[in-house]
């Protein structure tokens, strides 16, 4: 079975792979690949073998880094401030939603070939390849779930028919669906969800430095963890696992925003890292615009670990692009966005969608 030894090795490397692309003007440009090495990493977590519901995946308590999170000190009371802090940040808080599948099983079409490119396929190596018209399959309920997934691209259910594990693994391609099409061979991959399971990728923020003044920058910091004991990626835009981060006024006219909507230049800032150098080419600067790559990048992170970013919050004597870096007042500002993740390479996604919120305080 030719097909899934390739398949399986297209999946092994899809943590470093990324889809080729332009460059596009950018609302939000995504930010930076790789771990973020802290100056004075405090990290907290313990690796931990939990059972899960079917006994089928292992979770763990990742390693987390820790910062400060919620109140800083008393509302006016900045006795430890530098006498030239500008803001000190507050009360940051997170709000996480996750997008994935309500069934169990996920049956869906993975390799679409003509009847001459199989042929070559098996001329070309040596496994054997089963082609099985779908007429031949004797259990009607089989039939007609691999019959849905061709025509609709998915087929879900809680529980299995039975045969349909046992056809899939069988069967390289079906014929007898696509009839039409160029393509007369289909092949389909079916995939267990652990539903009932907690996220395996988890997000978090807090405060790295919450003091705002010409010489330091105040910090925040966002980061993933991998609550799984097993390697997953995130997929996420052109300088990954986060995109530009704008934060807006809370209580402004834009609302949140990741930068591609809402929000008007004076309502919002950029969190600042070096998002060009960082990008390997795929962000930069154009006629007084950014501009990134229109590309979909992987991020690994290891087993029951966690990848980190910093962001600075700039002062207002800061010569870095002073007109989107300077927060343009004190107040709560919110910032959203998004990355993908699967628990199997091609199998169905689950999408990470969170907020983070802070208040800027004058000091």
């Amino acid at each position: 079975m030719r097909r899934r030894a390739l398949l399986a090795a297209l999946g092994s490397s899809a943590a470093t792979s990324a889809l080729a692309g332009c460059l596009d003007p950018a609302g939000s440009g995504p930010t930076t690949n790789g771990t973020d090495a802290r100056d004075d990493p405090t990290e907290s977590g313990t690796r931990t073998d939990v059972a899960t519901s079917d006994g089928s995946v292992s979770t763990c308590e990742p390693s987390t880094p820790t910062f400060d999170v919620a109140d800083v000190g008393t509302d006016g009371d900045h006795d430890e401030a530098p006498e030239d802090a500008e803001f000190v940040v507050r009360d940051v808080v997170t709000s996480t939603s996750y997008d994935r599948p309500e069934t169990r099983f996920v049956l869906e079409p993975d390799a679409f070939y003509s009847e001459a490119a199989v042929e070559r396929e098996r001329e070309n190596g040596d496994d054997e390849i089963v082609v099985e018209d779908i007429s031949e399959i004797d259990d009607a309920t089989v039939r007609e779930a691999i019959r849905t997934a061709v025509e609709t691209g998915a087929w879900r259910a809680d529980e299995l028919p039975n045969d349909l594990r046992e056809t899939v693994e069988r069967v390289d391609f079906v014929t007898g669906v696509s009839e039409g099409d160029t393509y007369t061979h289909v092949g389909v991959a079916l995939h267990e969800f652990p539903v009932d399971d907690p996220p395996a990728i988890e997000f978090g923020a807090g405060v790295a430095n919450r003091y705002v003044t010409p010489n330091s920058p105040g910090t925040v910091a966002l980061w993933l963890a991998n609550a799984r004991e097993e390697e997953l990626a995130v997929t996420s835009g052109a300088v990954p696992p986060f995109s530009m981060l704008r934060p807006v006024l809370a209580d402004g006219d834009g609302g949140t925003g990741d930068g591609n909507s809402g929000g008007g230049s004076d309502e919002r800032f950029i969190l600042w890292r070096d998002y060009v150098e960082e990008s390997d080419g795929c962000f930069g600067r154009r006629d007084g615009d950014w501009i990134r790559c229109d590309i979909g990048v992987q991020t690994g992170i290891q087993a029951c670990d966690s990848v980190v970013r910093e962001y600075e919050i700039l002062p207002s004597t800061t010569g870095t692009y002073p007109d989107e870096t300077v927060p343009p007042g004190p107040g709560r500002y919110e910032v959203s966005g998004s990355v993908g993740y699967s628990h199997a390479p091609h199998g169905p996604s689950v999408e990470l969608e969170y907020v983070v919120a802070f208040t800027l305080e004058r000091v």
